[in-house]
């Protein structure tokens, strides 16, 4: 592309402004000529000054007011943003009219971006090279505090994250688990068809002059502009794609500021993604080692188990990285509901690699069974082990010190040997004097053997 547009409309807090213009000044801009359009609809004098002290600092730059002028006020708040449908529709003649004015100019390419982004500097240049009608780059929001990273890409309808046939019945925990697949994949480095995307995209002069727009299309009850633009760019037979190379920071809080430092310092690192490219045999034992901590991470446990099986088949790593992949990759088991496949991995590794973390994550599975004298074997190899002076690499330090006490008093209940109960509770009470569990214990210990 010769010459590219980058538009934004802008109502725009100050200090979330001020780190997405300096991202735009940052784009390395070696293949293209760019100019910019802003629709100012801010609210805050000051934003608006700092529009002009960017159009004059960097020139080629055209600022507009908004064709609709209204005074509602747009809320936003630390747990989410709160749009009402006639703002919807006013941003959505915003876009348009930049989308008119890229058009009219023939400009090779409109980057449309939001104002709460921040950009890795090669993003513009990632864009064009993916030489599609229409590319968003990637950025990940948690919608609600303390929920699960979303991309602001789809695959079907109005947001849905995972494909299915259109006759097909997915219940609920199908429904999750193909959507981490479409996450884990998207996770990775790379270009990707989707059936929807916004807010980052980059239109090229094809699809701009096939007629893509953001305009209500009144039969769909579809929510949002960018949902309307995509079903007419898919009806005009325009492919759309996910770039995911170099993910876009989302300030979609305030609190999010406080993570720019740390994003920028990513965007200096030469290879900005955090994992690995290639297929899994392609991959060394440190490379899937690493895949595996990062989907563990991200809570994608179909993808995290698959990375920590191959690593574990490698034979190779240090011991604190297997135990990990071991009792890790039980967890990602079990909470795919796969128990028995969970059970067979830890009863495989449990005498080829001492470690207390994999004894006491089996003996509570049998415990699970209320196989009470099999689980108590169990912990007490835990116990015999000699404790490693460092546990800050252990996946689970508790299986050192006082977790196989307390599960032992338990199973030892069980069997109504409260003596041993009462004396594996003193020991676990010896490591974590205020843990809750041991407390009650020993109050309820306390009760039965003075009762006998």
């Amino acid at each position: 592309m010769n010459k590219v547009l980058i538009g934004s409309p802008i109502r725009q807090t100050p200090a979330i402004l001020e780190q997405f213009l300096l991202s735009l000044t940052g784009l390395t801009k070696s293949s293209t000529t760019v100019d910019y359009i802003f629709v100012d609809d801010n609210v805050d004098p000051l934003s608006s000054v700092m529009l002009n002290d960017f159009s004059e600092a960097n020139g080629r730059s055209v600022i507009i007011r908004p064709a609709i002028q209204t005074n509602e006020e747009y809320k936003r708040s630390e747990f989410t943003h709160y749009w009402k449908e006639s703002q919807i529709w006013k941003v959505a003649a915003m876009k348009d009219d930049i989308i008119e004015r890229a058009r009219n100019a023939e400009y090779d390419g409109l980057f449309l971006v939001d104002s709460d982004l921040v950009l890795h500097p090669r993003t513009l240049e990632q864009l064009i090279q993916a030489d599609k009608p229409i590319v968003s780059c990637i950025f990940w929001t948690s919608w609600q505090p303390d929920t699960l990273e979303m991309p602001q890409v789809w695959l079907q309808d109005e947001y849905t994250q995972y494909r299915k046939d259109r006759r097909e019945d997915v219940d609920g925990q199908e429904q999750f688990l193909r959507m981490k697949r479409f996450f884990a994949q998207l996770r990775m480095p790379g270009l990707y068809e989707v059936g929807g995307l916004g807010a980052c995209t980059l239109i090229n002069k094809q699809a701009l002059q096939a007629g893509v727009s953001f305009a209500e299309i009144k039969s769909i009850s579809f929510w949002g502009e960018d949902r309307h633009f995509c079903i007419r760019a898919d009806a005009l037979g325009l492919g759309m794609f996910v770039e995911t190379t170099y993910p876009a920071y989302h300030i979609y809080r305030d609190s999010d500021l406080a993570g720019v430092a740390a994003y920028k310092q990513l965007c200096l690192k030469p290879d900005h993604s955090s994992l690995f490219a290639g297929s899994i045999k392609e991959l060394n034992a440190e490379q899937l080692f690493h895949n595996a901590t990062c989907m563990h991470n991200y809570h994608y446990e179909e993808a995290a188990l698959e990375y920590y099986l191959s690593f574990l088949e490698t034979g190779e790593g240090e011991q604190e990285q297997r135990v990990e992949a071991i009792v890790y990759a039980a967890d990602c088991y079990n909470l795919l509901g796969k128990s028995v496949q969970s059970k067979n991995l830890l009863e495989t590794y449990v005498n080829r690699i001492p470690s207390a973390e994999i004894y006491c994550k089996l003996a509570f599975m049998i415990m699970n069974l209320e196989q009470w004298e099999e689980a108590i074997l169990l912990y007490k190899q835990a116990i015999k082990l000699a404790r490693p002076a460092d546990l800050s690499a252990s996946p689970d330090p508790s299986a050192w010190t006082w977790q196989p006490h307390l599960q032992l008093c338990v199973c030892y209940d069980r069997l109504g040997q409260h003596i041993r109960a009462m004396e594996h509770n003193e020991i676990g009470l010896s490591y974590d004097p205020h843990h809750p569990s041991m407390l009650l214990n020993k109050q309820y210990l306390t009760g039965v053997l003075n009762q006998s």
